[in-house]
């Protein structure tokens, strides 16, 4: 009799779904398999390469360091929005003294920078959220399989 307790986790499914005709072990292996295979399907889905890191402008990270670099990145683009604002709001101080095409002219632009940075913030922001979806599902998906290895 080979001693299980020594196994891993995914040594002991693989164990099991060679050797065990129980139907309840069966259902169990099947749920295992289909789980972990829909986390990294989904993971997959949000950017992950088959390597288990996210790529960012220049270097991979694993998920949770993604997540950090995602909100760091919102932070910046939602000051950075910020700071445009007040830049608008100087420029429409200035364009007072501007004749009538000129003034159309300054606000376009203005208005063009303000309009690409909450493009970038919007970006950012959907990245983030479907990174900590995957992350909590991730973490749900965990707890229960956890409770299915070791019901309370």
């Amino acid at each position: 009799m080979m001693n299980l307790t020594s196994l891993t986790d995914d040594e002991l499914i693989r164990y099991l779904d060679m050797t065990s005709t129980d139907p309840i072990i069966r259902r169990l292996v099947d749920i295992f398999v289909k789980n972990d295979d829909m986390i990294f399907k989904q993971l997959l889905d949000v950017g992950m390469g088959r390597d288990g890191l996210f790529e960012t402008d220049y270097e991979y990270k694993p998920v949770g360091e993604y997540i950090e670099h995602l909100r760091s990145e919102l932070a910046y683009y939602q000051t950075e929005a910020e700071e445009l604002e007040y830049k608008l709001d100087d420029e429409k101080e200035k364009v007072k003294s501007l004749g009538a095409r000129s003034i159309a002219e300054v606000m376009a632009e203005l208005r063009e920078q303000i309009r690409i940075s909450d493009s970038r913030v919007q970006q950012a922001t959907r990245d983030i959220n479907k990174a900590e979806e995957a992350r909590d599902l991730a973490r749900e998906q965990l707890r229960a399989w956890n409770h299915l290895r070791n019901p309370a």
